[in-house]
């Protein structure tokens, strides 16, 4: 009698972790430096497993810093940091994440994924013509004109990522919630096109340098702590 007495007191902490409050769902408002900003979803499940989706825009202030930073330490020169820069802006980006919460009184979050980031952006004759080989760059200027005069062309990106990070989850009251990360973000593959628009011969010779010049830079230099900062609300 006594041991089943003592195991009925234990029966409800045992089982604490899936009962409906080991449940919970968070919307936020969040910024991962250099990365993005924009809405954050995370799903607690029982057992404290944690499931997170980011979907946000990379500012201009971000890249724009990104690539000042990386030219002034001279990983690469002003035509290359020209391309970089035109390319990623008006950046898109999601992220998916999966990690656990340790302890169960306690905030640190655990958590590795994936980030994917979606360029959509333009460059100009004068930041390619620098970059292709002479032939490629002579039909260039030939076809489209003076190489002072800069010329639309549309140049898209979409580039693969990992993330891992470390953070601390408070929970205000019943609902407020605030996250702070440290994180790490790295590019492993690659892929970009390139139009200019009423010449698909000129994109056909000018993308593959192109392509090649960006890959180099995304794999190589993306490789880049992340600062993860938000508060939101959670529902249950």
């Amino acid at each position: 009698m006594a041991v089943a007495a003592a195991l009925s007191a234990l029966a409800p902490s045992a089982h604490a972790d899936d009962s409906p409050k080991s449940f919970g769902l968070d919307l936020s408002a969040a910024t991962w430096v250099p990365l993005s900003v924009g809405p954050e979803l995370v799903v607690e499940f029982p057992g404290r497993l944690l499931l997170q989706a980011h979907l946000g825009w990379l500012p201009e202030l971000y890249s724009q810093t990104l690539s000042d930073s990386l030219e002034e330490a001279d990983v690469y020169g002003a035509d290359v940091g020209h391309l970089v820069d035109g390319a990623v802006r008006g950046a898109t980006t999601w992220r998916l994440a999966a990690g656990w919460r340790p302890f169960e009184r306690a905030g640190l979050e655990l958590t590795v994924g994936y980030a994917h980031v979606a360029v959509d952006g333009g460059t100009s004759t004068g930041e390619i013509i620098p970059l292709v080989p002479i032939d490629v760059a002579e039909q260039i200027a030939e076809e489209l004109g003076d190489l002072g005069v800069d010329i639309g062309i549309d140049l898209d990106s979409s580039i693969h990522h990992f993330t891992i990070a470390a953070g601390w989850r408070w929970l205000i009251g019943d609902h407020l919630v605030v996250r702070a990360n440290l994180g790490y973000l790295q590019a492993f593959a690659s892929s970009s096109t390139l139009n200019i628009e009423g010449s698909p011969e000129l994109s056909a010779l000018a993308e593959p340098t192109v392509e090649a010049v960006l890959h180099e830079q995304y794999i190589r230099y993306i490789k880049v702590p992340l600062v993860g900062l938000g508060i939101g609300y959670r529902f249950f």
